[in-house]
Protein backbone atom coordinates (compact mmCIF):
# COMPACT_ATOMS: atom_id res chain seq x y z
CA UNK A 1 0.00 0.00 0.00
CA UNK A 2 1.53 3.66 -0.76
CA UNK A 3 1.77 5.70 2.05
CA UNK A 4 0.24 8.89 1.90
CA UNK A 5 1.93 12.73 0.45
CA UNK A 6 2.24 13.84 3.89
CA UNK A 7 1.06 12.29 7.70
CA UNK A 8 0.95 14.21 11.03
CA UNK A 9 0.50 12.23 14.00
CA UNK A 10 0.36 14.23 17.44
CA UNK A 11 2.50 16.88 16.16
CA UNK A 12 2.96 20.08 18.21
CA UNK A 13 5.21 23.19 18.12
CA UNK A 14 5.37 26.19 19.41
CA UNK A 15 8.31 28.89 19.18
CA UNK A 16 11.25 29.28 21.47
CA UNK A 17 10.04 30.51 24.67
CA UNK A 18 6.41 30.07 24.20
CA UNK A 19 3.98 27.40 25.68
CA UNK A 20 1.30 27.66 23.54
CA UNK A 21 1.68 26.12 20.16
CA UNK A 22 0.92 26.89 17.02
CA UNK A 23 0.62 23.68 15.75
CA UNK A 24 -1.39 21.18 17.34
CA UNK A 25 -2.54 18.29 15.41
CA UNK A 26 -3.80 15.12 16.59
CA UNK A 27 -3.91 13.11 13.02
CA UNK A 28 -4.06 14.33 9.84
CA UNK A 29 -3.19 12.92 5.94
CA UNK A 30 -2.55 14.61 1.86
CA UNK A 31 -3.03 11.68 -0.04
CA UNK A 32 -0.66 11.22 -2.75
CA UNK A 33 -1.86 13.22 -6.21
CA UNK A 34 -4.35 14.93 -3.80
CA UNK A 35 -4.95 19.22 -4.26
CA UNK A 36 -5.64 20.46 -0.69
CA UNK A 37 -6.31 24.16 -0.24
CA UNK A 38 -5.74 25.09 3.32
CA UNK A 39 -7.41 28.64 4.83
CA UNK A 40 -7.58 30.53 7.89
CA UNK A 41 -6.73 33.55 9.23
CA UNK A 42 -3.50 35.38 9.68
CA UNK A 43 -1.18 33.94 12.71
CA UNK A 44 -3.18 30.92 12.94
CA UNK A 45 -0.23 28.61 11.71
CA UNK A 46 -0.39 28.13 8.14
CA UNK A 47 2.95 28.96 7.19
CA UNK A 48 4.47 27.21 10.14
CA UNK A 49 2.24 23.98 9.05
CA UNK A 50 4.22 23.82 5.61
CA UNK A 51 7.40 25.11 7.37
CA UNK A 52 6.94 21.32 9.19
CA UNK A 53 6.19 19.77 6.16
CA UNK A 54 8.89 21.07 4.59
CA UNK A 55 11.58 20.16 6.95
CA UNK A 56 12.46 23.96 7.53
CA UNK A 57 11.02 23.78 10.82
CA UNK A 58 11.08 20.61 12.81
CA UNK A 59 8.86 18.32 15.02
CA UNK A 60 8.40 14.24 15.59
CA UNK A 61 5.19 12.83 13.67
CA UNK A 62 5.48 14.34 10.46
CA UNK A 63 5.91 12.18 7.83
CA UNK A 64 6.31 13.40 3.87
CA UNK A 65 6.56 10.84 0.95
CA UNK A 66 7.17 8.37 3.85
CA UNK A 67 10.05 10.03 4.85
CA UNK A 68 10.35 11.57 8.54
CA UNK A 69 12.09 14.78 8.24
CA UNK A 70 12.95 15.05 11.95
CA UNK A 71 15.03 12.03 11.43
CA UNK A 72 16.97 13.53 8.80
CA UNK A 73 20.43 15.32 9.26
CA UNK A 74 20.21 18.96 8.33
CA UNK A 75 22.20 18.14 5.51
CA UNK A 76 19.99 15.03 4.22
CA UNK A 77 16.99 17.54 4.76
CA UNK A 78 17.98 19.77 2.48
CA UNK A 79 18.93 17.22 -0.56
CA UNK A 80 15.59 15.53 0.76
CA UNK A 81 13.64 18.87 0.43
CA UNK A 82 15.67 19.67 -3.25
CA UNK A 83 14.76 16.00 -4.63
CA UNK A 84 11.21 16.08 -3.90
CA UNK A 85 9.47 19.20 -3.04
CA UNK A 86 8.72 22.39 -4.70
CA UNK A 87 8.27 25.19 -2.90
CA UNK A 88 6.18 28.79 -3.68
CA UNK A 89 6.85 31.18 -0.48
CA UNK A 90 5.35 33.99 0.25
CA UNK A 91 8.07 36.30 0.01
CA UNK A 92 9.55 34.67 -2.81
CA UNK A 93 12.93 34.43 -1.93
CA UNK A 94 14.63 34.94 -5.47
CA UNK A 95 17.62 35.63 -5.45
CA UNK A 96 18.59 39.00 -7.00
CA UNK A 97 22.09 38.49 -7.95
CA UNK A 98 20.89 35.70 -10.16
CA UNK A 99 18.61 36.17 -13.59
CA UNK A 100 15.52 34.76 -13.95
CA UNK A 101 16.71 31.55 -15.69
CA UNK A 102 19.06 30.88 -13.25
CA UNK A 103 16.39 31.42 -10.27
CA UNK A 104 13.95 29.02 -11.99
CA UNK A 105 17.17 26.29 -12.31
CA UNK A 106 18.29 26.75 -9.08
CA UNK A 107 16.68 23.16 -8.11
CA UNK A 108 18.33 21.58 -10.95
CA UNK A 109 21.30 23.04 -9.91
CA UNK A 110 21.14 21.07 -6.20
CA UNK A 111 19.16 18.29 -7.22
CA UNK A 112 20.20 16.19 -10.36
CA UNK A 113 17.21 13.96 -9.62
CA UNK A 114 15.39 17.83 -10.79
CA UNK A 115 17.86 18.38 -13.49
CA UNK A 116 17.18 14.72 -14.95
CA UNK A 117 13.59 15.17 -15.15
CA UNK A 118 13.54 18.29 -16.53
CA UNK A 119 16.10 17.32 -19.55
CA UNK A 120 13.45 14.07 -20.19
CA UNK A 121 10.49 16.54 -20.32
CA UNK A 122 12.22 19.00 -22.15
CA UNK A 123 15.21 17.90 -23.82
CA UNK A 124 17.40 20.60 -22.01
CA UNK A 125 16.68 21.82 -18.04
CA UNK A 126 17.12 25.42 -20.13
CA UNK A 127 14.06 23.92 -22.56
CA UNK A 128 12.26 23.58 -19.57
CA UNK A 129 13.30 27.48 -18.76
CA UNK A 130 11.46 28.36 -21.91
CA UNK A 131 8.78 25.91 -21.38
CA UNK A 132 7.58 26.83 -17.93
CA UNK A 133 8.19 31.18 -19.20
CA UNK A 134 6.24 30.48 -21.61
CA UNK A 135 3.18 28.30 -19.83
CA UNK A 136 3.13 31.34 -17.16
CA UNK A 137 2.67 34.20 -19.86
CA UNK A 138 6.79 35.19 -19.12
CA UNK A 139 8.05 37.13 -21.98
CA UNK A 140 11.05 35.12 -22.98
CA UNK A 141 13.37 38.16 -22.72
CA UNK A 142 12.92 38.48 -19.25
CA UNK A 143 15.08 35.16 -18.63
CA UNK A 144 18.23 37.33 -18.18
CA UNK A 145 17.16 40.26 -16.51
CA UNK A 146 17.47 40.00 -12.99
CA UNK A 147 14.41 38.69 -10.93
CA UNK A 148 14.29 41.46 -8.46
CA UNK A 149 13.55 44.17 -11.88
CA UNK A 150 10.25 42.00 -12.12
CA UNK A 151 6.89 43.29 -11.13
CA UNK A 152 5.67 41.60 -8.16
CA UNK A 153 3.24 39.13 -10.41
CA UNK A 154 5.90 38.40 -12.45
CA UNK A 155 8.23 37.27 -9.28
CA UNK A 156 5.51 35.35 -8.38
CA UNK A 157 5.27 33.75 -10.90
CA UNK A 158 9.17 32.94 -11.79
CA UNK A 159 9.12 31.27 -8.38
CA UNK A 160 6.16 28.89 -9.46
CA UNK A 161 8.22 27.89 -12.31
CA UNK A 162 10.85 27.49 -9.89
CA UNK A 163 9.14 25.00 -7.82
CA UNK A 164 7.34 23.24 -10.46
CA UNK A 165 10.81 22.62 -12.75
CA UNK A 166 12.19 19.26 -12.64
CA UNK A 167 8.80 17.40 -11.55
CA UNK A 168 8.97 17.31 -7.69
CA UNK A 169 6.20 14.82 -6.17
CA UNK A 170 4.98 17.58 -3.49
CA UNK A 171 4.44 21.24 -4.01
CA UNK A 172 3.97 24.03 -1.21
CA UNK A 173 2.38 26.64 -1.78
CA UNK A 174 2.06 29.56 0.80
CA UNK A 175 -0.13 32.73 -0.51
CA UNK A 176 1.26 32.89 -3.90
CA UNK A 177 -1.23 34.60 -5.22
CA UNK A 178 -1.55 37.61 -3.34
CA UNK A 179 -0.19 40.43 -5.37
CA UNK A 180 -1.99 38.95 -9.10
CA UNK A 181 -4.81 40.33 -10.00
CA UNK A 182 -7.82 38.33 -11.34
CA UNK A 183 -6.97 37.68 -14.36
CA UNK A 184 -3.36 36.39 -13.39
CA UNK A 185 -4.58 34.85 -10.27
CA UNK A 186 -7.15 32.71 -12.04
CA UNK A 187 -4.80 31.33 -14.31
CA UNK A 188 -1.45 31.04 -11.78
CA UNK A 189 -3.80 28.75 -9.56
CA UNK A 190 -5.21 26.41 -12.94
CA UNK A 191 -1.71 26.24 -14.44
CA UNK A 192 -0.13 25.05 -10.74
CA UNK A 193 -3.71 22.49 -10.59
CA UNK A 194 -2.87 21.41 -14.22
CA UNK A 195 0.60 20.62 -13.73
CA UNK A 196 0.40 18.63 -10.51
CA UNK A 197 -2.35 16.80 -12.24
CA UNK A 198 -0.14 16.25 -15.70
CA UNK A 199 2.61 15.15 -12.64
CA UNK A 200 0.40 12.97 -10.16
CA UNK A 201 1.76 15.53 -7.84
CA UNK A 202 0.42 16.54 -4.82
CA UNK A 203 -0.48 20.11 -4.09
CA UNK A 204 -0.89 21.64 -0.82
CA UNK A 205 -2.24 25.34 -1.07
CA UNK A 206 -2.60 27.73 1.68
CA UNK A 207 -4.46 31.05 1.04
CA UNK A 208 -6.60 32.94 2.96
CA UNK A 209 -8.50 33.39 -0.43
CA UNK A 210 -11.54 31.49 -0.03
CA UNK A 211 -12.90 32.15 -3.70
CA UNK A 212 -10.03 29.50 -5.09
CA UNK A 213 -11.18 26.46 -2.77
CA UNK A 214 -13.91 25.17 -5.11
CA UNK A 215 -11.21 24.40 -7.37
CA UNK A 216 -9.18 21.66 -5.22
CA UNK A 217 -10.22 18.46 -4.27
CA UNK A 218 -10.53 19.45 -0.43
CA UNK A 219 -10.82 22.01 1.98
CA UNK A 220 -9.23 22.79 4.58
CA UNK A 221 -9.06 25.09 7.85
CA UNK A 222 -6.15 25.37 9.57
CA UNK A 223 -8.27 25.99 12.73
CA UNK A 224 -9.82 22.75 12.56
CA UNK A 225 -6.99 20.97 12.44
CA UNK A 226 -6.71 21.70 16.45
CA UNK A 227 -8.02 19.18 18.73
CA UNK A 228 -11.23 20.20 20.75
CA UNK A 229 -8.74 20.56 23.93
CA UNK A 230 -6.75 23.76 21.93
CA UNK A 231 -10.35 25.18 20.27
CA UNK A 232 -10.76 27.94 22.83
Amino acid sequence: MTSPAIELRSVRYAWPGSDTPVIDVDHWVVGRGERVFVHGPSGAGKSTLLGLIAGVLVAPGVEVLGTAPSGLRPAARDRFRVDHLGLVFQQFNLIGYLTVADNILLPCRFSKKRRDAAIAAHGSAEGAVSDLMRALDLDPDLAGRSALRLSIGQQQRVALARALIGGPELLLADEPTSALDGERRDAFVDFALARCAELGSTLLFVSHDERLAARFDRRESILALRPARSAA
